[in-house]
């Protein structure tokens, strides 16, 4: 209804404009019209009635220039008000990743507060928090893997920035390369991590297609933890440790270009 009504007010501002520049510019081509005499005449001489020069009346040039001015306000005061409506529906457009808003397919988005350059996170369930980048977004959610009958709760990060733009634009592509926390409950015949690691689909290592062999030992919070690389669709650096109940697989892209260490580094168990 706003839009309908600028439009109108744009129109007779225009057809106002117009009339003020017909109007100004007859003014001043009839007051300020000068005849050219032929050679040798001239006006006292009475040859040429038309040839005397008029002069131009002041009073009336001052009457009709503000036309022109005035026509330019409407214009003005609707443009104004356009920018003013656009600005005021744009803001009310709520935002697409607003704290604690399920996004379809990546989960619940969790706005933590930044500090230093990083974000923190922390999740009272898993007892375990740690800082990721800025500029990027961190969803929770809820799956199962392979044919259903294991369930796991995970948290994804992926570059703020490509999320949003893929929201806002409805686009039908791939979530961008990131890293994430997938915690898969402890099995009862659970033995040692390598062995879980090397023999449960959940690790992506079982596949020896992808996977480097090699599972290097390293401490995660002063809790052994084993690392490795796989190679897929993206190239991917794991470290998996046991911690309250649950085997905690931790994942990065590395064509993020994020460094996989300090990640593992920032991790905090309760």
């Amino acid at each position: 209804m706003k839009k309908k009504y600028i439009r109108v007010i744009i129109i007779l501002a225009i057809t106002y404009l117009a009339v003020g520049v017909f109007v100004y510019t007859e003014g001043l081509r009839a007051q300020m019209q000068l005849h050219i005499c032929p050679p040798g005449v001239f006006p006292e001489q009475g040859a040429l009635q038309e040839c005397a020069r008029q002069k131009i009346d002041i009073k009336r040039e001052l009457t009709t220039a503000p036309t022109v001015i005035i026509g330019w306000l409407p214009l003005i005061a609707g443009k104004l008000y356009s920018e003013r409506s656009t600005e005021t529906a744009r803001n009310s457009v709520p935002d697409v990743l607003s704290d604690t808003k399920e996004i379809p397919g990546l989960g619940v988005f969790h706005n933590s507060t930044i500090e230093n350059g990083f974000k923190t996170f922390t999740t009272e369930t898993f007892g375990i928090s740690f800082r990721y980048p800025a500029h990027y977004a961190l969803f929770e959610n809820e799956s199962t893997y392979g044919d259903g009958t294991s369930s796991y709760h995970y948290l994804a990060m992926m570059p703020e920035e490509s999320v949003r733009h893929i929201i806002e634009n409805k686009l039908e592509t791939e979530w961008p390369p990131g890293f994430g926390f997938a915690f898969y409950q402890k099995p009862g015949d659970f033995t040692t991590l390598e062995e879980w690691i090397r023999t449960h689909r959940e690790s992506n290592f079982i596949n020896e297609e992808w996977a480097d062999t090699t599972l290097t030992i390293i401490a995660v919070a002063e809790v052994p933890a084993l690392r490795y690389r796989v190679e897929g669709l993206y190239s991917y650096e794991y470290a998996a440790f046991a911690h309250e109940g649950y085997i905690v697989l931790v994942s990065l892209a590395r064509e993020t270009g994020e460094n996989f260490t300090a990640l593992l580094g920032s991790i905090k168990l309760k």
